[in-house]
């Protein structure tokens, strides 16, 4: 067996076998291993350092505080942490601690604004923004928050508005069981009740 061999060998037995970790190489770079999610989503590491690549990871409707989760997640893995220990860290108090700006994902209107099936995400944050007097077109960008009364754009975004957490632990936990490759119910367990994902447009 040579070096290479010796290293992949040595970084299998690290994790358990629902992971594809491999020692990967692009170009003349070189990475310690990779957490494969789907055909279109990864992270790479080196030296203790994640790369995420992929719309399942990373994002307009990856907001921060998710961001956050999904690098501590990884960081776990590779130091050969439990899971579900790191998901049991990230309770409705951990996320209080967060700015509201963390929560903030946005959509683009790629087109105009009418067309939108009716209550479709971005057809809500049209006609909320609409009834407060505010013109969106074909282009614009839409901030936005998901509170306990709904989602709601971050201009409109009152004193009085709650951040919904269960929601945010639900799509925490839709990633995680897509990287740990187990139900999204096994998952969504670990944290205070349960949220129904919502699709985005």
């Amino acid at each position: 067996m040579n070096n290479l061999d010796d290293t992949l060998q040595t970084v299998r037995s690290l994790f358990p076998s629902c992971f594809e970790l491999k020692t990967l190489s692009l170009a003349t770079k070189h990475y310690d291993g990779m957490i494969s999610i789907d055909e279109k989503s990864y992270v790479l590491y080196e030296n203790g350092k994640l790369t995420k690549h992929g719309s399942g990871i990373l994002g307009r409707h990856i907001p921060l505080v998710i961001d956050d989760f999904v690098d501590e997640l990884c960081q776990g893995l590779f130091r050969k942490e439990d899971p579900f220990a790191v998901m049991r860290r990230w309770d409705k108090n951990r996320l209080k601690t967060y700015p509201t700006s963390a929560f903030v994902s946005f959509v683009n209107l790629s087109k105009r604004p009418d067309s939108y099936h009716l209550g479709n995400l971005y057809s809500q944050l049209v006609k909320l923004l609409q009834r407060n007097g505010i013109h969106v077109g074909w282009g614009d960008r839409i901030n936005f928050v998901k509170t306990t009364n709904g989602y709601r754009p971050t201009v409109l975004l009152r004193n009085s508005d709650r951040i919904d957490y269960h929601y945010y632990q639900s799509r925490m936990s839709e990633i995680a069981s897509r990287i740990l490759k187990k139900p999204f119910d096994e998952i969504r367990e670990f944290f205070d009740g349960l949220t129904k994902l919502e699709e985005f447009a």
